[in-house]
């Protein structure tokens, strides 16, 4: 069992760039089942409680950076892994959902390309 912190680790993200992988990312969440993403914003919300109110007792002590820190740097480093790992399942299908995406939104930008050197021929035949 594999834990990834960053996700260029999942080895099937790894040939995605930071913002398709952040794409990828966003629909394997939209397909997680309710009650998997319920218990993970659970998950989330305990961390973060327990966190704030470590910084909140510490509020005007010297040790108040210490909190700080530890949802600075806690809160990524818990639940990343805990996120990935939920959705790892879920990620070939976004990735497929991904691909035929982008493959979509490429033919329409070539299409539109054509139209306008279409457009342009035109303009061109109606100047002379």
């Amino acid at each position: 069992m594999a834990i990834y912190f960053k996700s260029s680790l999942i080895p099937c993200l790894k040939n995605y760039r930071f913002n398709q992988r952040a794409q990828i990312l966003a629909i394997a969440m939209a397909e997680l089942p309710v009650p998997k993403k319920m218990m993970l914003n659970i998950l989330k919300l305990a961390l973060l409680s327990i966190l704030f109110i470590w910084l909140a007792r510490s509020f005007g002590s010297s040790e108040f950076i210490m909190p700080l820190l530890g949802i600075v740097l806690g809160y990524p480093l818990v639940i990343h892994p805990i996120m990935y790992k939920t959705i790892e399942p879920l990620l070939p299908n976004a990735i497929e959902k991904f691909e035929k995406e982008q493959a979509r939104i490429k033919k329409a930008k070539g299409d539109a390309q054509k139209e306008d050197e279409e457009d342009e021929k035109e303009d061109e035949e109606k100047a002379q």
